[in-house]
Protein backbone atom coordinates (compact mmCIF):
# COMPACT_ATOMS: atom_id res chain seq x y z
CA UNK A 1 0.00 0.00 0.00
CA UNK A 2 1.13 3.44 -0.85
CA UNK A 3 1.43 5.04 2.75
CA UNK A 4 3.27 2.04 3.96
CA UNK A 5 5.56 3.14 1.25
CA UNK A 6 5.43 6.57 2.06
CA UNK A 7 6.56 5.68 5.46
CA UNK A 8 9.42 3.28 4.52
CA UNK A 9 10.74 5.85 2.88
CA UNK A 10 10.39 8.80 5.60
CA UNK A 11 12.35 6.29 7.75
CA UNK A 12 15.28 5.65 5.03
CA UNK A 13 15.76 6.13 1.31
CA UNK A 14 14.72 2.65 -0.74
CA UNK A 15 17.89 1.46 -2.58
CA UNK A 16 16.36 -2.00 -3.23
CA UNK A 17 12.84 -3.55 -3.63
CA UNK A 18 13.87 -7.45 -4.14
CA UNK A 19 9.94 -8.39 -4.38
CA UNK A 20 9.02 -6.08 -7.61
CA UNK A 21 6.26 -6.54 -9.75
CA UNK A 22 4.79 -4.92 -12.61
CA UNK A 23 2.32 -2.69 -10.06
CA UNK A 24 4.75 -2.12 -8.03
CA UNK A 25 4.66 1.43 -6.15
CA UNK A 26 7.74 0.80 -4.15
CA UNK A 27 10.19 3.18 -6.49
CA UNK A 28 13.69 1.88 -5.28
CA UNK A 29 16.28 2.75 -7.03
CA UNK A 30 16.69 -0.65 -8.15
CA UNK A 31 14.11 -3.19 -8.46
CA UNK A 32 14.03 -7.05 -8.75
CA UNK A 33 10.83 -8.67 -10.49
CA UNK A 34 10.29 -11.70 -12.64
CA UNK A 35 11.27 -13.42 -14.68
CA UNK A 36 14.77 -12.20 -12.77
CA UNK A 37 14.30 -14.28 -9.01
CA UNK A 38 15.27 -11.87 -5.95
CA UNK A 39 15.15 -14.68 -3.50
CA UNK A 40 18.24 -16.03 -5.26
CA UNK A 41 20.31 -12.95 -6.41
CA UNK A 42 22.37 -12.68 -3.30
CA UNK A 43 24.69 -9.59 -4.62
CA UNK A 44 22.12 -7.75 -5.67
CA UNK A 45 20.89 -7.45 -2.12
CA UNK A 46 23.46 -4.89 -1.35
CA UNK A 47 22.80 -1.13 -1.03
CA UNK A 48 24.54 1.74 -0.41
CA UNK A 49 25.39 2.15 3.35
CA UNK A 50 21.98 5.44 3.66
CA UNK A 51 19.81 2.68 1.54
CA UNK A 52 17.69 0.03 2.88
CA UNK A 53 15.49 -2.91 1.47
CA UNK A 54 12.13 -3.15 1.30
CA UNK A 55 10.26 -6.55 1.75
CA UNK A 56 6.84 -7.28 0.59
CA UNK A 57 6.92 -10.38 -0.06
CA UNK A 58 3.76 -12.27 -2.74
CA UNK A 59 2.35 -13.77 -0.25
CA UNK A 60 0.19 -16.86 -2.59
CA UNK A 61 -1.71 -19.93 -0.83
CA UNK A 62 -0.87 -20.01 2.76
CA UNK A 63 2.49 -17.88 2.45
CA UNK A 64 4.25 -20.55 0.99
CA UNK A 65 7.39 -18.22 0.09
CA UNK A 66 7.19 -15.83 2.57
CA UNK A 67 9.90 -17.86 4.98
CA UNK A 68 12.34 -17.99 2.26
CA UNK A 69 12.23 -13.95 2.14
CA UNK A 70 12.88 -13.74 5.62
CA UNK A 71 15.96 -16.05 5.22
CA UNK A 72 17.02 -14.07 2.38
CA UNK A 73 16.65 -10.55 4.01
CA UNK A 74 18.43 -12.22 7.99
CA UNK A 75 20.93 -14.13 5.29
CA UNK A 76 21.55 -10.27 3.34
CA UNK A 77 21.74 -8.89 7.11
CA UNK A 78 24.01 -11.37 8.65
CA UNK A 79 26.62 -11.33 5.38
CA UNK A 80 26.45 -8.12 4.03
CA UNK A 81 25.34 -5.67 7.09
CA UNK A 82 22.01 -4.87 5.26
CA UNK A 83 19.13 -3.03 6.73
CA UNK A 84 15.73 -4.29 5.54
CA UNK A 85 12.39 -3.03 6.42
CA UNK A 86 9.53 -6.14 5.63
CA UNK A 87 5.93 -5.64 5.65
CA UNK A 88 4.48 -9.46 6.05
CA UNK A 89 1.83 -11.35 7.95
CA UNK A 90 1.57 -10.87 11.51
CA UNK A 91 1.71 -14.79 11.75
CA UNK A 92 3.06 -15.09 15.14
CA UNK A 93 2.61 -18.94 15.24
CA UNK A 94 4.93 -19.61 12.34
CA UNK A 95 8.74 -20.66 12.91
CA UNK A 96 9.67 -17.38 10.17
CA UNK A 97 8.00 -15.14 12.42
CA UNK A 98 9.98 -16.04 15.38
CA UNK A 99 13.04 -15.62 13.19
CA UNK A 100 12.21 -12.32 12.84
CA UNK A 101 11.73 -11.39 16.88
CA UNK A 102 15.48 -13.53 16.83
CA UNK A 103 17.01 -11.08 14.43
CA UNK A 104 15.00 -7.83 14.34
CA UNK A 105 15.14 -4.67 16.39
CA UNK A 106 11.13 -3.32 16.45
CA UNK A 107 7.96 -4.74 14.97
CA UNK A 108 4.67 -2.61 14.33
CA UNK A 109 1.72 -4.76 14.31
CA UNK A 110 -0.40 -2.83 11.80
CA UNK A 111 -4.07 -1.98 13.00
CA UNK A 112 -7.34 -3.73 11.09
CA UNK A 113 -6.69 -4.72 7.33
CA UNK A 114 -3.95 -2.97 5.09
CA UNK A 115 -6.02 -2.09 1.74
CA UNK A 116 -3.45 -3.72 -1.23
CA UNK A 117 -3.75 -2.30 -5.03
CA UNK A 118 -3.57 -4.38 -8.20
CA UNK A 119 -2.80 -1.60 -10.73
CA UNK A 120 -6.32 0.76 -10.54
CA UNK A 121 -8.02 -1.21 -8.57
CA UNK A 122 -8.12 -2.05 -4.91
CA UNK A 123 -8.49 -5.50 -3.72
CA UNK A 124 -10.23 -4.80 -0.22
CA UNK A 125 -8.91 -5.65 3.21
CA UNK A 126 -5.92 -8.39 3.09
CA UNK A 127 -7.80 -11.33 4.90
CA UNK A 128 -4.64 -11.53 7.21
CA UNK A 129 -3.38 -8.99 9.54
CA UNK A 130 -0.30 -7.36 8.51
CA UNK A 131 3.59 -6.30 11.05
CA UNK A 132 6.39 -4.13 9.60
CA UNK A 133 9.57 -5.10 11.04
CA UNK A 134 12.74 -3.87 11.10
CA UNK A 135 16.25 -5.93 10.56
CA UNK A 136 18.76 -3.67 11.19
CA UNK A 137 22.20 -3.67 9.31
CA UNK A 138 24.81 -6.71 11.57
CA UNK A 139 27.48 -3.89 11.87
CA UNK A 140 25.31 -1.45 14.01
CA UNK A 141 26.76 -0.03 16.99
CA UNK A 142 24.53 1.21 19.98
CA UNK A 143 23.92 4.54 19.31
CA UNK A 144 23.34 3.63 15.45
CA UNK A 145 20.43 1.22 16.57
CA UNK A 146 19.08 3.70 19.31
CA UNK A 147 18.69 6.09 15.55
CA UNK A 148 16.90 3.45 13.81
CA UNK A 149 14.55 2.29 16.75
CA UNK A 150 13.29 5.98 16.88
CA UNK A 151 13.26 6.38 13.08
CA UNK A 152 10.87 3.21 12.92
CA UNK A 153 8.78 4.66 15.65
CA UNK A 154 8.67 8.54 13.65
CA UNK A 155 8.04 6.49 10.64
CA UNK A 156 5.46 3.85 12.06
CA UNK A 157 3.50 4.54 14.67
CA UNK A 158 0.52 5.90 13.08
CA UNK A 159 0.17 2.49 11.78
CA UNK A 160 -0.69 0.28 14.83
CA UNK A 161 1.33 -0.94 17.95
CA UNK A 162 5.25 -0.83 18.11
CA UNK A 163 7.17 -3.37 19.95
CA UNK A 164 11.48 -3.14 20.63
CA UNK A 165 13.04 -6.31 20.19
Amino acid sequence: PQEIVNAVKRYAPIGLDPCGGPNSVVGARRTIKPPQDGIHIFLQWKVLPTEIVFVNPPFGPRGAWVPLWIEKAIQAQDDEGTESILLVTARTDTRWFHRLFTNGSMICFVKGRLHFRVGNAETGPAPFPSAIVSLPGAYTSRDKFELQQQRFCDAFSDFGKLVSL
